[in-house]
């Protein structure tokens, strides 16, 4: 067989393909393969795993290209050694096709574990090279839209991690990063301590800077249309009234729309060279600023007061010096030593804050039964009451 169905949309081809048996994978895919495909599942997008092609000719690209005419739908072509996908590229096939070359295998067993994160964990490879291997539920779509976010960030000038490419971890998906000589914050600070007040400086700027710069709409996901479909989502937990004291807030966040990284703290920031590079860009967005400054505040803030364990194992400092980095981050933001004004910037801060626990069933679908009525206790407790009196 040149052809075996994996999957109700998984094809995988393998041997060499020719003028001589060019017939055969045209009756195997269309006649036997493709009906089948069809009836089990008509509108998904078809996977071709082609890591075990050896071959294939002039005559056997096109009846990939009658293949995928019949279908009427998306195909993607994995695993393509990099001699086979010279053929599709030289034939003009690469821009028909979604041909994607194989990925080379990174085994992280036994590297140092520099950080952790809701979507995956991060390696140190040696002293150039940081891993960002995934957990199982990640998609390859998601990771590779990291990739991108992340490029769109470095491009306009925002400090990231320069990704090398896509890997495979096992059963899992991860990417390379080159971070010569580099530590997460969290790292640096364990080791020098007496950096901190420096380090958090640095944090603040910049995260300014990634919320004073602007894309064109579309450039990344949009935070708002995003988080409009999460309140939507929280009527199974929330009243008609309530939400709507959510999407009122969110209204106050502002029309300004900077990058907003949505999990900015002391493990997904590293410092190399002096500088501090931005990493997991899973979640990065084009929004409110107010919007970014309330997450953060959640993880430093709230968590150093009323969840000490959370900061300690996610963030990777005490929950002392998680309050500091806080100050000094807010006064670097705000460029101001003013009290008054940075108690009512913090007032609005934590609105956003308590805006996000109150959408955290939604954000986080696989939290327990336990942690969502928390989250919506929390709300009901400490974020509706206050919007009441607001509007």
């Amino acid at each position: 067989m040149l052809v075996s169905m994996t999957d109700s949309n998984q094809l995988r081809i393998s041997g060499r393909i020719d003028a001589g048996n060019a017939a055969e994978l045209e009756k195997q895919m269309l006649e036997e393969c493709l009906p089948e495909m069809t009836a089990q599942c008509a509108d998904k997008e078809i996977t071709i795993d082609a890591s075990g092609l050896e071959y294939i000719s002039s005559a056997g690209l096109r009846v990939l290209l009658k293949f995928k005419k019949t279908a009427d739908r998306p195909v993607i072509i994995n695993n393509v050694s990099s001699e086979i996908f010279d053929i599709f590229d030289v034939t003009g096939f690469a821009s028909i096709f979604d041909v994607r070359k194989k990925m080379r295998e990174v085994d992280a067993s036994g590297c140092e574990i520099i950080g952790r994160g809701g979507n995956g964990t991060v390696y140190k490879l040696d002293d150039e090279t940081i891993l960002k291997e995934y957990h199982g539920n990640t998609s390859l779509e998601d990771i590779c839209k990291e990739k991108e976010y992340a490029k769109t960030c470095f491009v306009n000038g925002i400090s990231t991690a320069i990704s090398y490419d896509i890997v495979r971890c096992g059963e899992n998906y991860g990417i390379v990063f080159e971070m010569i000589k580099a530590d997460t914050v969290a790292g640096t600070i364990r080791k020098h301590p007496e950096m901190l007040d420096d380090l958090a400086a640095k944090m603040g700027r910049l995260f300014k800077q990634m919320h004073e710069t602007e894309l064109p709409n579309g450039a990344l996901p949009d935070t708002a249309a995003f988080l409009k479909e999460k309140i939507r989502q929280m009527g199974k937990y929330y009243t008609p009234a309530e939400q709507e004291l959510l999407y009122k807030l969110l209204e106050t966040a502002g029309e300004k729309k900077g990058i907003v990284h949505g999990d900015f703290h002391t493990q997904n920031v590293m410092l190399q060279d002096g500088e501090v590079v931005l990493i997991d860009m899973a979640d990065v967005s084009l929004g409110a600023p107010l919007i970014d400054l309330g997450i953060s505040y959640f993880l430093f803030v709230d968590g150093a007061k009323s969840r000490p364990w959370d900061v300690e194992r996610f963030l990777g400092i005490s929950p002392e010096q998680a309050l500091r980095i806080w100050d000094i981050m807010l006064r670097t933001y705000y460029e101001t030593d003013d009290e008054a004004v940075l108690k009512e910037k913090e007032e609005q801060i934590r609105l956003f804050s308590l805006f996000k626990v109150a959408l955290n069933p939604a954000i986080w679908p696989n939290a327990s039964a336990q942690a969502v009525e928390a989250f919506v206790n929390t709300a009901r407790d400490r974020l509706f009451p206050l919007l009441e009196k607001k509007y």
